[in-house]
């Protein structure tokens, strides 16, 4: 406190000592008049004293995330006083995560702490859509591929993948557990994933399959398939040993072959069944077997296959690596078996009987009933 002694009616001009570091002045007391940092005693007529307070100086804290949308940032304290601190938390929106964030002194997740204040502080938060991985999965790369758009995809974002079959098979669908989504114009082989909010995986179903003319007894080729399950995951064809081919010159007792044979080879199989499924060109009534009948036969012969079903024009049958129908009868991963369907000899050289039209069977019926009232008349 500083005492002066005046005449009366003198006039008083006091000034302020400057603030210290990080404090200002908030307000004078007992002055007549002042300005800033100055008050003013004038008229003195008595003793008289002034005040002055000082306060810490007050900052201001900005917080902003980016993009706008992406979330928020909230502050404990948006004003903070010198030396002072706060802490403010970034709250990111659904599918976002934190890049980064700037303008702390120090963080922890979340969280960014400001301590020991002496300016304006800019916190800013980066956010990005979390990522998720898309996982391709194919029952066997050898019968087929998948690929998708991109590997790992951003919250709520869509992407396709895409399946091709491999020479020797055919695609047969997507697991039930692969996420595709309905679209009027997305192919079969592709599968469309859309708003994803998690890891992904696609799971893409190939079977060897083979297609081509046969080789009939009688008439125009025509196309005949052949699909194959079971025999593990790499069971597939060597195309180049499998073709529809020319019905032997010797046929069963009784039958005919009018559409050739299936020779075919697979390769890569273990030791599990093998279930075939022939579509040939027309309606045929049995199938029957070209090779050792048991491992210690010396010479070929027709035999029926296991398990074998027919309807309409389409043969089923299950064969096995080293067992019957395998040519070879070894248990090395190969099957070989050719196959024809066949149609009784009867059957297949019966001439069809012609039949009258509806419209000429009507009139032989008038004319028989003509006939008949003829006769009861003549009675």
């Amino acid at each position: 406190m500083l005492a002066l002694f005046l005449a009366l009616g003198s006039p008083l001009l006091v000034q302020a000592a400057a603030a210290d570091t990080g404090y200002q002045l908030k307000a004078w007391t007992g002055c007549d008049n002042n300005a800033s940092l100055t008050c003013t005693l004038s008229g003195i007529r008595e003793d008289k004293s002034e005040i002055t307070q000082f306060a810490k100086q007050l900052f201001t804290v900005t917080a902003q995330v980016s993009p706008a949308d992406a979330g928020s940032i909230t502050c404990e304290a948006m004003h903070i006083a010198y030396g002072e601190g706060t802490t403010c938390t970034v709250h990111p929106a659904a599918g976002y995560v934190v890049n980064f964030i700037r303008g702390c002194d120090s963080k922890d997740g979340l969280v960014c702490q400001l301590s020991g204040v002496t300016g304006n502080r800019n916190v800013t938060a980066e956010l990005v859509k979390q990522q998720y991985s898309i996982t391709a999965q194919v029952s066997s790369p050898y019968l087929g591929s998948l690929i998708c758009e991109t590997n790992r995809i951003g919250f709520g974002d869509s992407t396709t993948c895409t399946a091709a079959a491999e020479p020797g098979a055919r695609f047969t669908g997507f697991g039930v557990d692969s996420v595709c989504a309905a679209s009027a114009t997305a192919a079969p082989e592709t599968c469309v994933l859309e708003n994803v909010t998690s890891d992904l995986a696609v799971f893409a179903h190939f079977e060897p399959y083979f297609s081509a003319l046969t080789v009939p007894t009688v008439g125009e080729p025509a196309t005949a398939s052949a699909s194959f399950t079971g025999g593990g995951a790499d069971c597939r064809l060597d195309l180049s040993r499998t073709a529809f081919v020319a019905a032997p010159g010797s046929l069963p007792n009784g039958q005919t072959m009018p559409h050739g044979m299936l020779d075919f080879k697979l390769i890569g199989c273990n030791s599990t069944p093998v279930t075939v499924s022939i579509a040939w060109p027309n309606a045929v009534q049995g199938l029957t077997k070209w090779g050792k009948a048991s491992i210690d036969a010396t010479s070929p012969s027709y035999f029926q296959p296991s398990d074998l079903v027919v309807a309409g024009n389409t043969t089923t049958f299950t064969v096995q690596d080293g067992q019957l129908g395998d040519d070879d009868w070894a248990t090395n991963g190969v099957i070989v078996d050719p196959v024809g369907a066949t149609v009784p000899a009867a059957l297949a050289q019966a001439v069809p009987v012609p039949t009258l039209g509806y419209l000429a069977l009507a009139l032989m019926g008038l004319i028989v009933a003509g006939l008949g009232l003829r006769g009861l008349h003549q009675r």
